[in-house]
This record gives structure tokens, sequence and C-alpha cells, in this order.
């Protein structure tokens, strides 16, 4: 029998580490069951899953603080933070042999790095000769020891003063210093996800730009490289979250009824994290957003096609998987389109 599992969390008490789960279980004869069980955290329920977690370099944070300019650019060795403290970018090592270097973002709290964003994922740095500064036409750029761009952003609208700047919302974006509205950024990381969708992201297709923001695995757990796996939104018909396997798809959660995905009964929201769905003329987006600002959280797409929704345990020190889609759950969606005997 496939079996597979979904469990959302209810509620929290960080302090005493505790989950309230609402967790079902399916089979393939549709049988399911529903439970609401207390998990009491502890080490040994961590770490059951395999997510790229790497250690913290000695870092020099920069002293402009969250930005980039023409003039300030930070080296391999140095950081960005963002302004309230949540975000740090600069720049890390794939694996502990590797001496492959990548621009990304990740949350500056935990002791461990987990990037959630990736620049330079197809063409690392061979060394840490890396610098990432801001040129005069607007663009961001990655160059290496003889100065031959490695990475650059894309833009084909140019400002007076551009800079970098890492919000704290984990987005980095490029504009001109004096103009922060949104709709006027030359270029914005949110709109080019990795393997990572936070708070605040959107998951789906702008229908006047046509751009489709879309989660993509790493290669490996040591190659931040896009992978097999990615993870949309689709907006042709109702919208629906889907996962595809190349051109395959592997996975749908059902149509988005109001409030959740149909096909996800445990999706509820709660005193942690609220789920929402943006359709109108301009755009069909997926989003959440995290009520309790103390939680760090994120949703991931794995290597091996798994969405995890994992938490930072601070008593710990380590991420904790609370809700994951399975691999076995993903093979439902093939017995669904087989023609019975």
């Amino acid at each position: 029998m496939i079996k597979s599992w979904f469990s959302y969390i209810l509620g929290i008490d960080l302090q005493n580490e505790v989950l309230v789960v609402f967790q079902t279980t399916y089979g393939r004869e549709d049988h399911e069951r529903q439970d609401i069980l207390t998990c009491h955290i502890h080490p040994t329920q961590l770490d059951r899953f395999s997510l790229t977690v790497l250690k913290k370099d000695a870092t020099k944070v920069n002293g402009q603080g969250d930005i980039i300019t023409t003039t300030q650019f930070i080296k391999d060795g140095e950081i960005i933070v963002s302004s309230g403290g949540t975000f740090e970018l600069g720049f890390f090592s794939s694996g502990e042999t590797s001496t492959n270097r990548y621009v990304g973002i990740w949350y500056k709290k935990p002791s461990v790095i987990t990037p959630v964003w990736v620049a330079n994922r197809v063409a690392p740095v061979t060394n840490k000769s890396g610098v990432l500064k801001v040129i005069q036409s607007g663009l961001v750029v990655l160059v290496n020891d003889t100065n031959a761009t490695v990475w650059s952003t894309n833009s084909s609208t140019t400002v007076q003063n551009p800079v970098a700047l890492l919000l704290d919302t984990g987005n980095f974006v490029v504009r001109d210093v004096d103009d922060p509205n949104p709709e006027n950024f030359l270029g914005q990381s949110f709109d080019y996800p990795s393997n990572t969708l936070l708070a605040g992201m959107k998951l789906g297709t702008d229908l006047e730009t046509e751009l489709e923001r879309y989660l993509s695995s790493w290669r490996s757990n040591d190659d931040p490289a896009p992978g097999e796996y990615t993870y949309h939104c689709d907006p042709t018909g109702y919208p629906q979250d889907l996962m595809r396997k190349r051109p395959n798809v592997t996975f749908r959660a059902g149509p988005w009824n109001g409030l959740r995905w149909s096909g996800a009964p445990n999706m509820v929201n709660n005193s942690i994290i609220y789920f929402g769905l943006i359709m109108n003329s301009r755009e069909i987006n997926y989003n959440y957003k995290l009520v309790n600002k103390s939680v760090i959280s994120t949703l991931v797409i794995k290597p091996f096609g798994k969405t995890m929704r994992i938490i930072w345990i601070e008593k710990t020190q380590s991420w904790f998987n609370y809700h994951s889609a399975d691999a076995d759950y993903c093979d439902t969606y093939k017995l669904l389109l087989r023609k019975p005997n």
C-alpha cells in the first residue's frame, strides 16, 4: 500500500519546544486517518531529513550595512546585513571540500547557513577572489580575480544612482538610491527564486509581463545548480499548485478553493502562518505570511522532489520539518491517471 502524510502546525510554544500538529495519513484505497497530536521536540526528532546546512565562515560585516553601491562593494569573506538584522548576504561554499564559491542569502539568527537564495547557481567562482558590486548601468555583477564577469543581473532600464539593497524580507533589490517604490525596481531576487519560498514571496505568474516565479530544486545537496524538480502555481483553468520532474507533472494538490488547495485538507490558517492566493487581471500568485514574526520558517523543494516546510528551533540549533509532501504521495497522482484493469 502506498502511504503518505501531510501535517500542518496548529500551534507552537517555542519556549517549551512544543508543536501541536494536525496530521492526515493517506492510503491507496482512499482510507485516511486524521489526528491532532502534541509533539515535544527533542534533538532525536530533528535532522531526520536531508537539508543543506553549512557552517558559517568567519566573516566581516561590511561597513555599509545593507547596501552595495558603485563605490562600495563586498569581497568574499564580507557580508551585508538587512536593516532589521534578519538576513545576511555573502559568499559560501557548497560543501566541506568544495572550493566553489556562491553568493547567497540566509537567515542571520541560525548558527548554520541554509541558503534561501543563490545568485550564481550555475557559475561558481572557483576560489575566494569573488567581488560583488554595482556598476553605473544599474547591474549587479560578480567578478573573479581576472575581473571577468561570472554572473550579473539583467535590466534594460537605467537610473542615475543605482544601489543594491538587502531588505529585511530577504529580498535583494536593485533600485535608484532615492526611489524606494517597488514598481521601479531594476531587479529583485524575489522574481527569480531558487529552491526556497520565503514569507512575502510570490509563487505564480505576472499576467502582464508573463514572468513566472517558481521554485527549482538544487541538483544535489552540495550543488545549487537547478535540479530536476520544479514547483509551480499553475494559472491554467483555476489555479492549483503542482510539481514537475522536467516536463512531467508528478504532483498536484488540487485547485484553490478560497482558503487552501482543495487536495490539502490540513492546510489551515493558524496563529503561525497564513496562506493566500492573489488572483486578478494582473497576476495569479500563491503566497504566505508568518503571523508570528519570531518564527523562522520556509518552504523548500528538495533535490529528490519533496516539498518541506521547516522551522528553526533555537534551543536545539536545528531545523525541524513539520510539514512535507512525501515522494510517495507524488506517486498517487500517477495512480489516478492509470486506466482501470
